[in-house]
């Protein structure tokens, strides 16, 4: 088991994880702690509750306090091995899914972000347009 936490922390340490500046607003109301974040993104690899939108876009359930039936959704880009991005969170109860639109827009925003240079992810950092998930 010590191998397994070996490498996850690997693994969080060569992969940098990222918010749009909508969803750490977001993520300020609602206060998900960046453990249960990075454990969505974990997750991704091979957990339950976990929808596969194609082009690396993931909505990912992420539990509240009383299992995830009721919790939080995400819309998380995600490169295995490189680079995350929370682009999107909503309550269940808030509403069903995301709409064809805001999926539309998304999916275009995950092609820029998983073809960028890390330069230009420099210049999404430093133009606020990003912020690292570190960072609340």
């Amino acid at each position: 088991m010590a191998g397994g936490r070996v490498f996850l922390i690997l693994y969080f340490i060569i992969m940098a994880v990222y918010q749009t500046k909508d969803f750490k607003k977001w993520n300020k109301k609602n206060k998900v702690p960046n453990d249960k974040l990075l454990d969505a993104i974990k997750s991704i690899n091979g957990g339950s509750g976990i929808v596969n939108l194609g082009n690396g876009l993931y909505k990912v359930r992420i539990a509240k306090d009383k299992g995830k039936s009721g919790g939080y959704r995400t819309i998380i880009i995600h490169q295995k091995g490189l680079r995350s991005l929370f682009v999107h969170g909503f309550e269940k109860s808030e509403k069903e899914n995301i709409s064809v639109v805001e999926l539309r827009e998304i999916k275009s925003l995950a092609i820029d972000f998983l073809t960028c240079s890390e330069d230009y992810i420099k210049k999404l950092l430093e133009i606020n347009f990003i912020y690292l998930l570190e960072e609340q």
